[in-house]
Order: structure tokens, then C-alpha cells, then sequence
């Protein structure tokens, strides 16, 4: 392999977290060996052989060198790349691919994330959107970054395994009325309980940013229906990631 180091403008770029549209930096074991992982739009790989040590590592990195270019680095140069001190000698730089509009004619239960702030919070939404099998997540008006590294391992590599795609308000909901997907605002104040909500025909809840809620504009939409979480305490809503996840396994309860 040809050794790169901090002169090469690839390293460069990912030392300054610059990554190309839609680009990411997998360095955690677990999700290198999710098969949408070793399978993705890969661009390069990076190796440092001082820290591949175990035999899972060792397999991907004999997996990854049959896959796609490699090029070595030094210790001192994976660090200053690396996202978490998890050292385990292998970066992938890759695409994750966001889903097609074309599909979401045939979604029916879909979850929107609109102005999420949290990393941590989209990661949570995405592991439960894994183990609740939702079609698919939109994500709008946000702050935090779906392609984010933080994202990458809060969802334990799920981001690779979950439809999704990122909107802006309008996009979002052109693509739910060329579909027939009514929109249903998970709101605090109003709305049906979400244990006796009618989870049928197409639907896409939304759920709003850590402070400021849902975007107003989702209430003046035609039709639109609300949902509420029941609250018994003074605080007035859940965590945005813990609402999601209730609602995500209200759906799969529903439809099982």
C-alpha cells in the first residue's frame, strides 16, 4: 500500500472533518462489518497496520483491500482522523446513499424529523427505525447534520440500513401530497392519545426540534391530524429521540 501522510490533500481534508457531500468517516468495527457498510459507494480506505490487531479486524481489513483503493497511514495520522478512540486501524471514507422520492409511493408509515438539533437524538431515531422496521425517516429544517460521524455511531450504523432522505419544508410537502401521505403533528397540547390513534392509511408524524417544536406551517396544512403523548408531570414533552421511538413501536404494535 502507498503511505499517505499530512501533505496529501485527502488527509488533509478529513483531518479538517471536510468531507464531500453526502461523504462520511466510518472507523467503528461493528459497523464496517454491516454488509450496506462493506457494500456502499466507498471512495477510499485508509489502514493503519500498527493498530489492526484483532481477528475481526484483520478480516476487514483483508475484505476492504479487495474492495476498494487503500492507503497506509501512521499511527499519529489515524488519531487526528479518527472519530472515537476505538483504534482499531481501518477508515472507510464513504456515500451514504439517501432513498428515492419514487419510493415513497409505496410507503405508508413515515417519520419526520423536522429542526432536530442533537446528533445523539438522530442516532436514537434511527436504531429504533431500524428495530421498528418504519419505511422511511425525512428529515427537515435541521440543525444538528445527518452525515455526521456522531451520527454514525449513535445509530450504531443504521444510518446505512434506514430509508431516509433530507427535505426542506416545501420538498417534504410536495412529496407527501403527490403521495397521499397525510401528515399527523405529534403535539403536547392537542390531538389524540397516541395508544388509541387510528394507525391506518398513509400517514407521516412529525416530530419537532429539541426547543421550538414542530415548524408552525405543519399546522396549517389540509387535511392534517394530531397525536399526543400524555404527560403527568410538569414537564410539558419527552425527549424528541424518546417520543420518536414511542410512537415508532405504537406503529409496529398496531400493525402486528
Amino acid at each position: 500500500m502507498i503511505n499517505l501522510g499530512t501533505s496529501d490533500e485527502r488527509i488533509r481534508k478529513l483531518i479538517k472533518r471536510d468531507y464531500d457531500k453526502n461523504y462520511i468517516v466510518v472507523d467503528d468495527l461493528f459497523v464496517l462489518s454491516l454488509e450496506k457498510c462493506k457494500y456502499s459507494k466507498i471512495k477510499f480506505c485508509l489502514m493503519c497496520e500498527e493498530l489492526i490487531k484483532s481477528d475481526e479486524a484483520k478480516s476487514l481489513a483483508d475484505f476492504y483491500m479487495q474492495k476498494c483503493d487503500c492507503y497506509a497511514i501512521s499511527k499519529k495520522v489515524f488519531e487526528r482522523i479518527a472519530s472515537k478512540d476505538n483504534l482499531a486501524g481501518i477508515i472507510v471514507y464513504t456515500k451514504i446513499e439517501e432513498v428515492s422520492l419514487e419510493k415513497f409511493k409505496k410507503f405508508s408509515k413515515i417519520l419526520i424529523c423536522d429542526g432536530i438539533e442533537i446528533s445523539g437524538n438522530i442516532g436514537t431515531i434511527f436504531r429504533t427505525a431500524d428495530a421498528t422496521q418504519i419505511d422511511a425517516i425525512i428529515f427537515t429544517n435541521l440543525k444538528a447534520k445527518v452525515f455526521d460521524e456522531k451520527v454514525v455511531h449513535s445509530s450504531r450504523g443504521m444510518i446505512f440500513e434506514v430509508p431516509f432522505i433530507v427535505l426542506n419544508f416545501d420538498e417534504t410537502t410536495k412529496l407527501l401530497q403527490k403521495n397521499n401521505i397525510t401528515p399527523v403533528v405529534c403535539e403536547p397540547e392537542q390531538g389524540v392519545d397516541y395508544r388509541n390513534f387510528e394507525y391506518c392509511d398513509k400517514l407521516a408524524f412529525v416530530v419537532g426540534s429539541e426547543r421550538y417544536g414542530s415548524d408552525k406551517r405543519w399546522f396549517e396544512q389540509k387535511p392534517v391530524k394530531y397525536l399526543k403523548i400524555g404527560m403527568d408531570g410538569i414537564m410539558t414533552s419527552l425527549n424528541v429521540g424518546v417520543a420518536a421511538s414511542l410512537i415508532m413501536y405504537e406503529i409496529k404494535h398496531k400493525k402486528n
